[in-house]
């Protein structure tokens, strides 16, 4: 169980970082492809419309939140059978 807890951290950390990395790529190519003076804007996650922060942030959010879960009752019931 102990090893079953450490992989939902891990597995919480990487889909963190994926969602992070996914974002700004996306932030990137909107620059790219939007912006037609050439000057862009980065927004920060509170900025974005509606459906962008549910695709982006929450998302992403509620994975990482089930996976720390997961890990915590994995690591709970871990230390209940020592």
């Amino acid at each position: 169980m102990r090893i079953l807890s450490w992989l939902f951290y891990t597995l919480a950390g990487l889909l963190a970082a994926a969602a992070t990395a996914f974002f700004l790529y996306a932030q990137s190519l909107a620059c790219a492809f939007g912006s037609p003076t050439g000057r862009c804007r980065w927004r920060w996650p509170w900025q974005l419309p509606a459906e962008d922060v549910q695709i982006f942030i929450l998302l992403p959010l509620s994975g990482v939140a089930v996976l720390v879960l997961l890990g915590w009752l994995a690591g709970r019931a871990a230390r209940r059978q020592d």
